[in-house]
């Protein structure tokens, strides 16, 4: 079983340092293990990318006695390449606590491309790829996955009572500031000018303290306290998910507009070209007619109906339409919300139909019901008419006999 620890760093080289220290394996990916140092600064100064954060640290520890420290390495090194293909990557194995385990660190640029390295769902792909590597090296699998909100017995009290706490206080302006922030710094300007948060980031953890907080009674928490998705990491990683999301949107817009361009340029062309040709049309038919009433004499010229513009698509395929339909399954794309909507109010409609069709069923049953009764009480009060008028009748004939 491997159990996993993320983290970012702005300074990458004490980490290397402090791992390359204690390793008693250590190999390295697209870089010489021996001289990672060195190498990970010259490809962050090739590219001018040497500020803001300079690595990502993976600590991926195993259960004791399951693995040595050669075959650790050797799972290490292969989850550095499902993980950063491409990039820098140093891994160094240790073994002074009473289990082994990795610490695996990634160089923040790519060596080729330049571009910055991003581990998007974060702690969860990390997780996913080491228990994939685990299950095929024949190792136990770690089932307890990361809380992405973690409340306390305290917290949940007060949630059942329906109130909110002052961490949950904090929670939700962290959600705000991310989702307003472009970058890390400019999260915390935001934390603090509007929300009156302020954060201590020590470098391996961050803490938050809440406006009302007082000598007496201190209102701090960790980020990993309230949350995975409060950490450093999971606040930078929320930052650029939804950067990444709001760029994909806005390319996804900007392609829908041109295919709309395009479309409406295709169809005034061929709207020109079936006018022209129904011109054409329109003057050999009258053409055709006025020899033929030459030829017999007698008739009168009439123009045949010309048809609308409207009537024309290109190879039966209405551009515009399907533009439309495109736009219609773009905004569900991109707008989840929108869709969930639509098939809830599909549902509700569904669930109306089949009510009324019970209740129609209902009425049918109710009014087949009362007919048959009603056939059944004219029956019997026939047949009994029927018996009285049979007896009177009997009556009589014995009268007359005496």
């Amino acid at each position: 079983m491997a159990v996993i620890k993320l983290n970012t760093t702005d300074k990458v080289a004490p980490s290397l340092d402090y791992a390359e220290s204690r390793a008693v394996e250590r190999s390295g990916l697209n870089c010489d293990v021996d001289y990672a140092k060195e190498q990970f600064l010259k490809i962050r100064q090739l590219w001018n990318k040497n500020d803001g954060i300079q690595g990502h640290t993976v600590i991926q520890s195993f259960l004791p006695g399951e693995v040595d420290a050669k075959q650790a390495n050797e799972i290490g090194q292969r989850l550095a390449e499902k993980l950063a293909d491409g990039y820098a990557v140093a891994i160094f194995t240790h073994a002074d606590k009473h289990h082994i385990h990795n610490h695996i660190v990634i160089n923040s640029v790519h060596p080729e491309t330049g571009k910055k390295y991003h581990c998007h769902n974060g702690i969860g792909r990390v997780r996913d790829a080491s228990d994939e590597l685990c299950r095929e090296y024949g190792l136990s699998i770690a089932h307890e996955r990361p809380s992405r909100v973690r409340h306390t017995l305290a917290e949940q009290h007060l949630l059942q009572k329906g109130a909110d706490s002052w961490k949950d206080e904090i929670r939700q302006a962290i959600d705000a500031s991310v989702r307003q922030s472009s970058n890390y710094d400019k999260f915390k300007q935001t934390m603090n000018d509007e929300y009156g948060i302020s954060i201590k980031d020590s470098g391996k953890y961050i803490s938050f303290t809440h406006p009302d907080s007082t000598p007496a009674k201190k209102l701090v928490s960790r980020g990993h306290k309230l949350g995975d998705d409060y950490t450093k990491e999971g606040i930078i990683h929320g930052i650029e998910r939804q950067i990444s999301q709001k760029r994909e949107a806005d390319e996804r817009w900007e392609l829908l507009n041109q295919i709309r361009d395009t479309n409406s340029v295709i169809s005034e062309h061929e709207r020109e070209r079936h006018r022209l040709e129904h011109e054409r049309v329109r003057s050999d038919s009258a053409t055709t007619e006025s020899s033929e009433h030459a030829s017999s004499g007698s008739g009168t010229q009439t123009d045949p109906p010309r048809p609308t513009v409207e009537e024309y698509t290109i190879q039966g395929i209405d551009f515009i339409r399907l533009a439309e339909e495109i736009e219609d399954a773009d905004l569900r794309a991109t707008r989840p919300e929108r869709a969930v909507a639509e098939r809830k109010e599909r549902e509700r409609l569904a669930e109306e139909e089949r009510r009324r069709d019970a209740q129609r069923t209902r009425e049918a049953e109710r009014t087949r019901q009362q007919s048959v009764t009603v056939y059944t009480a004219t029956d019997t009060q026939s047949r009994d008419v029927g018996r009285s008028g049979g007896k009177r009748a009997r009556s009589r004939s014995g009268d007359e006999r005496g």
